[in-house]
């Protein structure tokens, strides 16, 4: 594991010489539906510039697979009750889902230009360390380790898995 800036040239670069790696896992990018439509350029940046180095070191290191973290965003505003990665993502609703498409589209073009076994991951509702607080999974164990209850919407018989 490396941490560092995915869109420091210099710094990946530095990493595929001295791991010469045969597999990559990417999992960095900026984060958040909601932020991104106030600074998109961020994200554009990040998630679009970062991940078109890190494929384009893969093909020239030629590894043999990469993977990366996109996202259930990319499935906009569909109205299927169960996603599919048959399913037709052309319409995102967000700069942040607008931004993973984007990677599965050049993720597809590396592999068909130069043979990068490329697999894309489309995470819901990630969390863990300095993961969001708003979301439901902080939300409870916050209210659960401070005495208090969860607090329900409706009548309480909504449900999700995660």
């Amino acid at each position: 594991i490396y941490r560092g800036d995915i869109c420091d040239v210099e710094f990946i670069t530095n990493v595929f010489d001295q791991e010469r790696p045969g597999w990559v896992c990417h999992m960095a990018a900026r984060a958040g539906v909601r932020p991104s439509i106030q600074d998109p350029f961020v994200y554009i940046h990040s998630n679009i510039r970062g991940t078109t180095q890190l494929m384009e070191l893969a093909a020239q290191y030629s590894v043999q697979n990469f993977v990366f973290a996109s996202s259930s965003s990319v499935y906009g505003g569909s109205s299927s009750t169960f996603f599919s990665e048959e399913e037709v993502v052309d319409n995102p609703v967000s700069p942040y889902a607008a931004s993973k498409k984007a990677c599965e589209l050049l993720a597809y073009t590396y592999s068909h230009l130069y043979k990068l076994n490329v697999s894309a991951l489309r995470f819901f509702t990630v969390y863990g360390p300095r993961g969001r607080p708003d979301m439901a999974p902080f939300k409870f164990i916050d209210r659960v380790s401070r005495g208090l209850e969860i607090q329900q919407f409706g009548d309480g018989s909504s449900s999700r898995d995660y």
